[in-house]
């Protein structure tokens, strides 16, 4: 991964939601949902804001300490792990908004990181989730049903 490079959140397909510090996403087209812990979390957000690895990985410095890890690393492998996922996908980074490279000061303690950000994936909820009707309609949204295909 280059350092220039920027994601997105795959909308409509994925839908997120942070709690308490952890974020949960739901894939629509697998039925699968996934869970990270706060570190994952931190970095959903910063991909959330279009921000470029770079700015990622300075953001998360910021908040937590990674001691001997690689901060890098711990992002882009985690990156990876969305990717994989089709949580994210690549966004030209010309085409996101223009986002500052100051990182402001976090005034709290850092969290210490002792492993990489986790990806829970969970598919007890797979057969309800893309039973869902809301996957049968249009931009107009529900209730209005997609004509039946032939």
């Amino acid at each position: 991964m280059q350092p220039s490079q920027v994601f997105e959140i795959n909308t409509p397909r994925v839908v997120h939601e942070s709690i308490d510090g952890e974020v949960v996403m739901i894939d629509f087209d697998s039925g699968n949902y996934f869970s990270s812990d706060e570190l994952g979390c931190a970095i959903w957000t910063h991909v959330q804001e279009n921000q470029r690895i770079e700015q990622i990985v300075a953001r998360v410095n910021t908040r937590f300490d990674f001691g001997s890890l690689d901060s890098t690393q711990v992002v882009c492998t985690f990156l990876q792990l969305l990717l994989d996922e089709q949580l994210i996908r690549p966004l030209d980074s010309t085409a996101s908004a223009d986002v500052t490279t100051q990182v402001e000061a976090y005034e709290g303690t850092k969290t210490v990181v002792s492993a990489p950000p986790t990806l829970q994936k969970f598919g007890d909820m797979q057969e309800l989730l893309i039973l869902d009707p809301i996957h049968e309609v249009d931009e107009v949204g529900w209730p209005k049903q997609k004509p039946a295909e032939a």
